[in-house]
This record gives structure tokens, sequence and C-alpha cells, in this order.
């Protein structure tokens, strides 16, 4: 239907801006783009136009464009979770994990239910503590694993299953972290 809306009323920045979205998560990118430009054209200061246009940008490649676009809508808008997420996996690109987690950390308190920024935290604390065991002497011995680190881990794989109880990966995931962490009684509850 929003195509239809589009195409009827192409001034339509609300309009745009959802379609631009429907497009991204459905991967077709380079109409998502176009369709994020024309928000911004029709609602330049919109900080969820800008956040869409930033999220096309960083998809097709164009690292700058997007993160302009991204810290204007977060200037606008500080709780904008699309914004948020483009910042972070600029970060992510750039394996800079720490600064990736810092920003997720940061995002998460404005919008704490956002579902990808859990998810983007969740990998990027598996990545460190990879990491982590990767550069020990021994990287089988669990003895080395940083305790706030697996806490971290474990408390967002609970959060996780709290926010998509439906997704069994996630409960699978949380199983096995009690399981190497010595927890057998939680594991199988």
């Amino acid at each position: 239907h929003l195509g239809k809306v589009v195409e009827a009323t192409p001034q339509n920045g609300w309009a745009q801006t959802r379609l631009a979205e429907a497009m991204l998560v459905a991967g077709e990118i380079d109409p998502a783009l176009r369709h994020a430009e024309a928000a911004v054209a029709a609602l330049p200061d919109d900080p969820a136009a800008r956040a869409v246009r930033a999220a096309a940008y960083f998809s097709t490649g164009r690292s700058e464009a997007a993160l302009t676009d991204a810290r204007a809508a977060l200037a606008a808008d500080p709780a904008q979770p699309l914004a948020a997420q483009v910042l972070v996996r600029d970060r992510l690109v750039a394996r800079e994990m720490e600064a990736a987690l810092a920003l997720i950390d940061g995002f998460l308190v404005r919008i704490p239910d956002d579902f990808e920024l859990n998810r983007l935290r969740l990998g990027v604390l598996a990545e460190i503590q990879s990491a982590a065991r990767l550069s020990a002497a021994d990287p089988s011995n669990p003895e080395l694993a940083d305790p706030e680190l697996a806490a971290a881990l474990g408390a967002q794989l609970v959060r996780m299953t709290e926010l998509a109880p439906e997704i069994p990966d996630y409960w699978t995931l949380l199983m096995q972290w009690h399981v190497q962490n010595g927890d057998l009684r939680r594991a199988f509850e």
C-alpha cells in the first residue's frame, strides 16, 4: 500500500520514509536509497528520514554520507535506533569492538528495547570474548575467561530471550553459556 501512496503523492515524506525502511528490510537497497532521498527532500529536518537515508547510504558503501546523516538524525532525536545502528556498524566495520560496545551501551540507555542494538551487543560481546581467548596462552582453558565479560555475555543472552522468546537460537545459546560456566542446573531449567 505504501507504494501506491508514494506513487500518488511522491512528496509525502512520511510514506517515502516508511517505504525506504521496508525496502531496506527486504534487501532492496537501490530503491530504498531512492525513497530515502525523496523522504529527506520532502522532510529535510526529519530524524527518521535522515536515519533511513543513513542506513541506505551505509548499505551502499557511502560511509561518510551515512555518518553525516546518522549524526544529524541523532542530534534531532537521540533515541533514533536506525541512526544509532549505522554508527555502531561503522565501528564494527573498522573492527573497533570496544568502541562499538561503548556506543551500543550508550544508545541502550535511551532505547533499551531496540532488538537490533541488543543483537549487535550480543555479537560484540561474543567477539570480544573470542578474541580474548585466542590471545591467551591456552585458548581452551575456560579459567582464562574474564568473569565480568562472561557475566555480561550471559546477561545479554537473557535479554535476548526476553526480547525475542520465540527465537530458539537464543535459548540454545543461553543453555550453552550456562553449561560453559558450570551452572548445569540453570542450563536445563
